[in-house]
């Protein structure tokens, strides 16, 4: 029959099914945008912010992100030493 097509069902068992009822990829819902926030430092954090940036080869935004994770991933840390712990991050 035109627009049937055989296919296999979970158990492995063959049924028929049309066009329609077959999808490679399912869509796993749409993808939140990563919130926005504002920033205003100071002009001189600015300043080595891009002189950070220009020697990594980096966006503003990317440069921010990464500076400000390895900040405080190291925040993180420190606090876990004087908690007693040692979590790793």
């Amino acid at each position: 029959m035109v627009g049937f097509m055989d296919m296999a069902s979970r158990d492995g068992r063959h049924g028929r099914g049309t066009d329609d009822d077959v999808s490679v990829l399912a869509p796993k819902g749409k993808k939140l945008p990563p919130p926005s926030v504002q920033f205003r430092p100071p002009p001189e954090l600015v300043a080595r912010l891009d002189r950070a940036r220009g020697d990594l080869g980096l966006s503003r935004n990317a440069a921010l992100v990464q500076l400000v994770s390895f900040a405080l991933d190291a925040h993180e840390k420190e606090q876990s030493k004087k908690r007693g712990g040692s979590k790793e991050h």
